[in-house]
């Protein structure tokens, strides 16, 4: 296994998913779907905040192992 991952290769990885690379708080890949959570913007591109913390929507993308 490698003991590290390129920006690029993570960023390229996020793109893929259909996510702007800033506005991703966090990636979870686990058997069956790939969890992102991203900061929410507001109309002007500004982090929408809620409360005393900034906004997150939560997305979870479900593996297709159909090709297995």
């Amino acid at each position: 296994m490698r003991a590290t991952i390129t920006s690029a290769e993570v960023f390229g990885f996020v793109a893929l998913l259909g996510v702007e690379p800033k506005d991703v708080r966090e990636v979870t890949i686990d058997r069956d779907k790939v969890t992102v959570t991203e900061f929410r913007r507001d109309e002007s591109g500004g982090l929408l905040i809620a409360g005393e913390f900034a906004a997150e929507v939560v997305t979870e993308i479900p593996i297709d192992r159909s090709e297995q």
